[in-house]
Protein backbone atom coordinates (compact mmCIF):
# COMPACT_ATOMS: atom_id res chain seq x y z
CA UNK A 1 0.00 0.00 0.00
CA UNK A 2 1.01 3.62 -0.36
CA UNK A 3 -0.17 7.16 0.27
CA UNK A 4 -2.03 7.06 -3.06
CA UNK A 5 -4.26 4.34 -1.59
CA UNK A 6 -5.56 6.56 1.23
CA UNK A 7 -9.10 7.91 1.05
CA UNK A 8 -9.73 11.66 1.38
CA UNK A 9 -10.11 11.67 5.18
CA UNK A 10 -7.07 9.49 5.67
CA UNK A 11 -4.98 11.62 3.32
CA UNK A 12 -6.02 14.86 5.05
CA UNK A 13 -4.95 13.55 8.45
CA UNK A 14 -1.79 11.97 7.04
CA UNK A 15 -0.73 15.29 5.50
CA UNK A 16 -1.49 17.08 8.79
CA UNK A 17 0.54 14.60 10.83
CA UNK A 18 3.45 14.68 8.39
CA UNK A 19 3.42 18.48 8.04
CA UNK A 20 2.82 18.27 4.30
CA UNK A 21 0.65 21.35 3.87
CA UNK A 22 0.99 25.11 3.76
CA UNK A 23 0.02 27.84 6.17
CA UNK A 24 -3.72 27.80 5.36
CA UNK A 25 -4.12 24.15 6.30
CA UNK A 26 -1.77 24.54 9.25
CA UNK A 27 -4.11 27.20 10.62
CA UNK A 28 -7.18 25.17 9.70
CA UNK A 29 -5.89 22.22 11.71
CA UNK A 30 -5.25 24.52 14.69
CA UNK A 31 -8.89 25.65 14.46
CA UNK A 32 -10.18 22.07 14.15
CA UNK A 33 -8.21 20.91 17.19
CA UNK A 34 -9.41 23.82 19.34
CA UNK A 35 -13.04 23.89 18.18
CA UNK A 36 -15.90 23.01 20.50
CA UNK A 37 -18.71 20.78 19.25
CA UNK A 38 -20.75 23.49 17.53
CA UNK A 39 -17.78 25.07 15.83
CA UNK A 40 -16.42 21.69 14.81
CA UNK A 41 -19.75 20.95 13.12
CA UNK A 42 -19.58 24.31 11.35
CA UNK A 43 -16.03 23.63 10.15
CA UNK A 44 -17.14 20.22 8.90
CA UNK A 45 -19.56 21.86 6.46
CA UNK A 46 -16.67 23.46 4.59
CA UNK A 47 -13.97 20.89 5.29
CA UNK A 48 -15.67 17.50 5.63
CA UNK A 49 -12.57 15.42 4.90
CA UNK A 50 -10.38 17.21 7.43
CA UNK A 51 -12.96 17.26 10.22
CA UNK A 52 -14.23 13.75 9.50
CA UNK A 53 -10.68 12.46 9.52
CA UNK A 54 -9.90 14.37 12.71
CA UNK A 55 -12.90 12.85 14.48
CA UNK A 56 -11.74 9.37 13.52
CA UNK A 57 -8.14 10.21 14.47
CA UNK A 58 -9.21 11.55 17.86
CA UNK A 59 -11.98 9.14 18.79
CA UNK A 60 -11.60 5.82 16.95
CA UNK A 61 -9.11 3.51 18.57
CA UNK A 62 -6.62 2.13 16.07
CA UNK A 63 -7.74 4.34 13.18
CA UNK A 64 -4.48 6.28 12.89
CA UNK A 65 -2.37 3.14 13.17
CA UNK A 66 -4.36 1.68 10.28
CA UNK A 67 -3.76 4.80 8.19
CA UNK A 68 -0.03 4.61 8.88
CA UNK A 69 0.05 0.94 7.89
CA UNK A 70 -1.93 1.64 4.73
CA UNK A 71 0.47 4.47 3.84
CA UNK A 72 3.45 2.21 4.37
CA UNK A 73 4.80 4.01 7.42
Amino acid sequence: MAVKDLNAEQLAVYKWQQGLHGSFFSNLWKAIIQADGGNLNALEKGFPDEVGGYKKYAWESGWWKGVQEKAGK
